[in-house]
C-alpha cells in the first residue's frame, strides 16, 4: 500500500535519538539477535551484513554477541558515527547497491538483515532486486517491518506518516520476493510499533517448503480483506468515529477543569496531532525524554515539548501518550519517578486508560 501523494525526502539530524533508546525497543532488538544466533543464521565466521535502518541500532546488539557485521549506511551523518564506534560501513543505499561495485565486493551474504528500512526507500523493488544479488546460495534475508494487518485492524492512523513510503503486508512481499527468485520461508508477528511482521526469506532454487506461519499470515490478511477497497473505507470510517470521540472527551475533561498533558514527541504523534485537531489548550504540553526534542514543537499544532521533570512539576490529571507502542514502559518510568495520581490515555485504537502496574 502506498498513499497517494509523494512527501518530501526524510532528514538526517545529528543528535537524534535511536530507537533502541526505549528499553522496551532495546530489549526486542537484543531479542532479535539473540533468535537469528540460536537458528543458525547469526554465527561466528558468517557474512553478515545489516541495512541500516534508523541509524544502524543493531549493531551493538551484534557485537554484544560477539558477532562482526557490515552496515550498509547511506547517511553521512550515521556512516561517521557508525565508523566512529568501529563498524565496518559502506556508504551506499539498499535500493542503489545493485550498482555498487564496493557492495558487490563483500562477496556472497550469509545473512542480509533489514530491521525496518524497506518502507523507508522509494524504490523497495529494487533493494530487493540488490538483495537477491548479494545472498548466497544458502543464504537468509531476514526483514521486519511495520505490519500493515494490525495497522488497518487497530486503526492505527498515526502509522502513515513522514518517512514511510509504503506500509507492507505478507500478501504483496512474498509476491515482490518470488519476482526475485526468494521465497519467504517464515512469518512471525511481533508485538513492537502497534505489531509488526519478521520474515525470512532464502532463495527458491533452494527448495523446501514454507513454514506453516507464512500461510497463518497469509490467511489473517485474506480474512481481514486487505485486498478489497472497501476494508479502507471501513479504516476511514473507524478513525473518524475514534477522533470524534477522543476529541468530546478531552473536551468534556477540559470543561470540568481537568489539566491534560501528552507524553512522547513520535514522527507518529505529528500525524495523529494534526489530524484528531490536538493542541493547545486542550493539552499543555507533550513532555520527551530526548534532548534533541526538548525546546522545540510538534510541526503543524506546535505543542511545546518539554522535559518528563516539568511534566512531573505541572501534575497534570491526565497524560495522553503518544508513544502507546511502549505504553507499558512510559507508565513505569513516570510512575516510578514519582507518581501524583495522574491517568494515563492511549489513543489507538480508540482513546482508553491504560493500567498502572
Amino acid at each position: 500500500m502506498q498513499l497517494a501523494d509523494d512527501s518530501p525526502d526524510e532528514f538526517e539530524v545529528p543528535d537524534a535519538p535511536l530507537p533502541t533508546a526505549s528499553r522496551t525497543m532495546a530489549a526486542h532488538a537484543r531479542g532479535f539477535v539473540s533468535a537469528l544466533a540460536q537458528a543458525g543464521l547469526a554465527r561466528p565466521g558468517a557474512n553478515i551484513v545489516e541495512v541500516a535502518s534508523h541509524g544502524g541500532h543493531l549493531r551493538p546488539f551484534f557485537a554484544e554477541a560477539g558477532l562482526g557485521t557490515t552496515v550498509l549506511e547511506p547517511s553521512p551523518i550515521h556512516a561517521g558515527r557508525l565508523r566512529r564506534e568501529g563498524a565496518r560501513v559502506i556508504e551506499v543505499s539498499l535500493q542503489s547497491a545493485g550498482e555498487a561495485d564496493a557492495v558487490a565486493a563483500l562477496g556472497p551474504v550469509d545473512l542480509l538483515v533489514d530491521h525496518y528500512l524497506l518502507a523507508h526507500l522509494r524504490d523497495p523493488d529494487a533493494a530487493l532486486t540488490a538483495a537477491a544479488r548479494l545472498l548466497a546460495e544458502d543464504g537468509r534475508f531476514v526483514l521486519e517491518f511495520d505490519h500493515l494487518l494490525p495497522t488497518v485492524t487497530g486503526l492505527q492512523v498515526d502509522a502513515f506518516r513522514h518517512g514511510h513510503r509504503s506500509y507492507m503486508s505478507l500478501t504483496w512481499l512474498a509476491g515482490a520476493l518470488r519476482r526475485h527468485d526468494l521465497t519467504a520461508v517464515a512469518a512471525e508477528p511481533q508485538p513492537v510499533y502497534g505489531g509488526a511482521l519478521r520474515v525470512t526469506a532464502r532463495r527458491s532454487a533452494a527448495g523446501g517448503d514454507p513454514e506453516a506461519s507464512v500461510a497463518e499470515v497469509l490467511g489473517a490478511e485474506a480474512a481481514a480483506r486487505l485486498g478489497r477497497l472497501e476494508t479502507y473505507h471501513d479504516f476511514a470510517a473507524g478513525v473518524r468515529a475514534s477522533r470524534a470521540a477522543t476529541r468530546r472527551a478531552l473536551h468534556e475533561r477540559a470543561a470540568a477543569g481537568g489539566r491534560v498533558a501528552a507524553y512522547g514527541a513520535p514522527a507518529r504523534a505529528v500525524t495523529l496531532l494534526n489530524y484528531y485537531g490536538l493542541g493547545q489548550p486542550l493539552l499543555a504540553f507533550t513532555a520527551d525524554a530526548s534532548p534533541a526534542k526538548q525546546g522545540r514543537a510538534i510541526p503543524g499544532v506546535r505543542l511545546p515539548i518539554v522535559t518528563p521533570a516539568d511534566l512531573h512539576d505541572a501534575r497534570p490529571d491526565d497524560v495522553l501518550i503518544l508513544t502507546w507502542d511502549i505504553a507499558e514502559e512510559v507508565v513505569q518510568q513516570l510512575e516510578g519517578a514519582g507518581s501524583w495520581g495522574a491517568r494515563y490515555l492511549v489513543p489507538i485504537p480508540r482513546l482508553h486508560e491504560a493500567g498502572v502496574a
